[in-house]
């Protein structure tokens, strides 16, 4: 292992790298030191100084509960406080001492290839890219000045030559409009003042008629729109923005095409024809291999419905088409899927609709709008929605995405080379950490034919990220079958190509060469066995004085070694053949193994969201019972009560009658005495009198 002349000392000497160079040394060696050889509490510690030395204090929102390594991390990390960024980098290096003694004597000249996604290296404004990327492992650059764009998700992203264009995206609950360049020859941060070109009768006070308004505007406030290069030119087409609600009968708003000028940095809005899709956002877009047409596929609408339709803008007149479907067969409404084209044909694969995530691949003749599904070989990929793809030749790159139930941690590359045939093979190229940006939904990735490089930035799983991370692939691609990648190298600037076999083809050949010179030296040993087993026969011959038989016992073993010789030849190839054929076969068995894997937890999540949502309407009905029940049970008190006033109602209407009958009798009796009375008055003297 060869040492840097900075870390070369004796033992026992101190340490002579000065600040703040030895905390970049000490975080780039804990970086490629396995996780064994640190506790768990040094690692947190690690993470919490490094974080406090790069970034200062904690103000991240607390993450979700049930990621418990995440919250530990955000516990460690918070409790530092206020803690001054220097004394957070020499508490770092001592606790780096303290865990691994003279550290700097074991640093390599160039860091080993750790795990995908394990190495970080500290981008400073200024540093060439080629001394931070690894070939075949994912670098995070970590950016240590304080301007930069902040994390986000969803966002727009482009990359030109060396130039990463970052637009919009969703932050906090809200849409963001910023425009960021990140220049990878430098590793820096630039938010360039955009404006607006409107035309002259679209404002008011203009000079002269078709004059141009300039303003520090663009756009409104956007995520999953997308942008595609065009020339000189960034084309952004719809994105997710606040809307008002429609009114009744009101028909969807159309898609928004917005310009960007990349040599003056103007927003152009360009007005189209024909007919003309609603807005949406989640969509993909892409460039056709003639240049002058793009094609957007899915998508959600402003209702947040998910979308399968098929519309191509002509650049030359701005005019819109909605491409006929004429197969039967076709993929189901979907957004965060990724798209690409491969000659006349498009290929999308994953994406998701409201409660569910796909993995199918499907394959869109443009020329006969016919969808069908390619022969898939290899392990099939888990379902995910929200990732990202980049072509590179005939190969298809793969990242981030989630499943409703975690972030996906499987970089995939799908082979295309046999795609006329009606084939496409599924590889995984490596595994990301859990966690990291780079197992995120809303994430962007993009390759660059200069630098041959894989660029990620942004992301959301739990939290926001703003890292850019690179990939170095292990082989460049030389011939390019897509037209609209000639057609992409050809406006951004031509490709350098290496002038040296990568380094793990060298690896893989020196690994090649030294299996051969073992199994030669195995096929020499069993040589020698045979002769000197052959010299023993002859000895034991001669000394029998049998001349004739040692002459022919000689030749016989000569025989027999050949044929020995050569059975073992073949036994080995056929050995190499089923070994090959073995680990295939174990391969493919795990990978269905982690697919059906997988989607068992979907599954076991759906259902579980199912069954918890029948919980909650079997409770809210029991307490709607309840409640009945209660009601029923004071509307029988009502009853009751009414009931026995009915009653008594009746019992005094009962004794009406009877001082009605008693009243009847008195009035009787009252008319019979007046009637007597009147009757006895009429006689006597008073009778006579009258003449009665």
């Amino acid at each position: 292992m060869t040492e840097t002349p900075a870390a070369q000392s004796s033992g026992g000497a101190a340490c002579q790298i000065p600040y703040p160079d030895r905390f970049h040394a000490a975080a780039a060696f804990v970086s490629n030191t396995p996780e064994s050889a640190f506790s768990d509490e040094a690692r947190l510690l690690f993470y919490a100084l490094h974080s406090q030395a790069t970034k200062g204090p904690c103000k991240d929102g607390k993450p979700w509960g049930w990621n418990v390594v995440e919250s530990a991390k955000w516990q460690s990390w918070n409790q530092l406080g206020s803690m001054p960024q220097m004394e957070a980098m020499r508490l770092y290096v001592r606790t780096l001492d303290e865990e691994q003694p003279e550290w700097w004597t074991r640093m390599p000249e160039q860091p080993q290839p750790g795990s995908p996604g394990a190495a970080g290296v500290s981008g400073e404004p200024g540093v060439s890219i080629s001394s931070v990327f690894q070939e075949g492992t994912w670098v995070v650059i970590q950016q240590d000045d304080a301007k930069k764009p902040i994390p986000r998700y969803e966002q727009g992203a482009a990359l030109l030559g060396s130039q990463l264009y970052v637009l919009g995206g969703h932050y906090g609950g809200r849409y963001l409009q910023d425009l960021w360049v990140y220049n990878l020859s430098r590793l820096q941060w630039t938010a360039p003042a955009a404006t607006v070109e409107q035309p002259q009768d679209a404002a008011e006070g203009g000079e002269e008629e078709g004059a141009a308004l300039l303003a520090p505007a663009g756009p409104p406030a956007s995520a999953g729109w997308s942008v595609t290069p065009f020339q000189d030119k960034l084309l952004v087409l719809g994105g997710h923005m606040k809307v008002g609600k429609l009114k009744k009968g009101e028909s969807l708003p159309p898609i928004s095409v917005w310009l960007v000028d990349l040599a003056t940095l103007r927003w152009s809005a360009l007005p189209t024809s024909g007919t003309v899709p609603c807005a949406r956002g989640g969509h993909t877009a892409c460039l056709m291999p003639s240049g002058d047409k793009v094609v957007v596929y899915g998508g959600e609408d402003s209702h947040r419905r998910p979308l399968g339709d098929v519309h191509v803008l002509d650049l030359q007149d701005l005019s819109w088409s909605q491409l006929k479907i004429s197969s039967k067969a076709q993929p189901n409404a979907r957004s965060g899927h990724v798209a690409t084209l491969a000659n006349d044909t498009m290929l999308v694969f994953g994406g998701g609709s409201i409660a569910s995530c796909f993995n199918d691949l499907w394959q869109l003749d443009l020329a006969r709008g016919a969808w069908s599904k390619p022969e898939l070989h290899g392990p099939s990929p888990t379902p995910r929605a929200g990732h990202s793809g980049s072509l590179v030749g005939d190969y298809w790159y793969i990242l981030g995405g989630g499943n409703n139930v975690k972030g996906c941690t499987d970089m995939l590359v799908a082979d295309l080379t046999e795609l006329a045939a009606g084939a496409v093979s599924w590889k995984k190229v490596c595994s990301v950490p859990p966690g990291s940006p780079l197992s995120s939904e809303g994430i962007s990735l993009l390759h660059t034919p200069e630098l041959n490089l894989l660029v990620a930035f942004g992301g959301y799983n739990g939290k926001y990220h703003n890292a850019v991370s690179v990939y170095k692939l292990p082989g460049y691609q030389q011939h390019v079958r897509s037209p609209l990648k000639q057609q992409q190298q050809r406006a951004a600037a031509a490709s350098p190509r290496p002038q040296q076999q990568p380094q793990q083809d060298q690896q893989q050949l020196q690994q090649q060469i030294a299996e051969q010179q073992e199994q030669h030296q195995q096929v020499s040993q069993q040589q020698q066995q045979q002769q000197l087993e052959a010299q023993e026969a002859a000895a034991a011959a001669a000394s029998n004085g049998n001349e004739p038989l040692q002459n022919g016992g000689a030749a016989m073993s000569k025989g027999q070694e050949k044929n020995l010789l050569r059975d073992l030849a073949l036994s080995r190839e056929q050995l190499k053949r089923d070994l090959a054929a073995a680990r295939q076969e174990l391969e493919l068995v795990a990978g269905s193994a982690d697919a059906a894997k997988e989607e068992a937890a979907v599954q076991i999540n759906m259902l579980s969201r199912q069954l918890t949502g029948a919980q909650a309407q079997a409770a809210a009905a029991e307490k709607a019972a309840e409640e009945s029940r209660q009601l029923l049970s004071a509307e029988q008190a009502k009853t009751l009560k009414l009931e026995a006033q009915l009653a008594e109602l009746h019992e005094r209407l009962g004794g009406l009658g009877e001082l009605e009958r008693e009243l009847a009798r008195y009035r009787k009796l009252e008319k019979d005495s007046a009637a007597a009375a009147a009757q006895k008055g009429s006689g006597g003297l008073w009778g006579y009198i009258s003449g009665q």
